[in-house]
């Protein structure tokens, strides 16, 4: 009688199995600190290329309509401007503008509310700058920036915990073309 040799089954001995879960732990260890920051990354871009799609439908609006139209930041109840960007921000219709950028746009009723941008969330900022921090950027008719000075208007879209040079820098000349770069967080 001949002795048959016994067959193995196939699959993984539980120590096979210990090195995998240690060296999949080890990779995600690796992996995940790096993922969250491409993320915060990729939010603080797509902020700043939301502002810039905003900026430049405000002022398509103004030249549409052919009057003062206006991106404010929002007020807390978000049905007139205010003068915090993490509020969200509203472009209206600025009738009582006068053409000027110095004095606070008012919105008169709901249909003067063109885009409604819902409150940034805890870890995003929006400065813009005009000689000065601003709260409004006004596109008059003609599609350029509506004045008092000669200064142009400058921002910076950025997540707080961004690095290298994942935030967005903006800059409104006094034509009211809209320029955009990366800049550094």
């Amino acid at each position: 009688m001949q002795r048959s040799t016994p067959t193995r089954q196939p699959g993984f001995t539980l120590i096979e199995l210990m090195v995998t879960l240690a060296v999949l732990a080890i990779v995600l260890g690796i992996a995940i600190p790096s993922f969250n920051a491409m993320i915060r990354n990729n939010q603080s871009l797509a902020l700043g290329d939301e502002l810039i799609s905003t900026l430049n439908f405000t002022r398509s609006e103004a030249v549409k309509r052919s009057d003062i139209v206006t991106l404010c930041a929002s007020n807390a109840d978000r049905d007139g401007c205010g003068n915090d960007w993490s509020n969200g921000w509203l472009v209206i219709l600025d009738r009582d503008a006068g053409g000027e950028q110095g004095n606070n746009p008012t919105v008169n009723n709901d249909a003067d509310i063109l885009r409604d941008r819902e409150p940034l969330a805890n870890d995003m900022t929006i400065t813009m700058n005009r000689g000065g921090a601003v709260t409004h950027v006004r596109f008059n008719q003609l599609g350029a920036l509506a004045r008092t000075d000669n200064n142009q208007v400058t921002g910076l879209a950025r997540h707080d915990d961004c690095t290298n040079d994942s935030a967005r820098a903006i800059r409104i000349s006094l034509s009211g073309s809209v320029n955009s770069a990366r800049a550094e967080c």
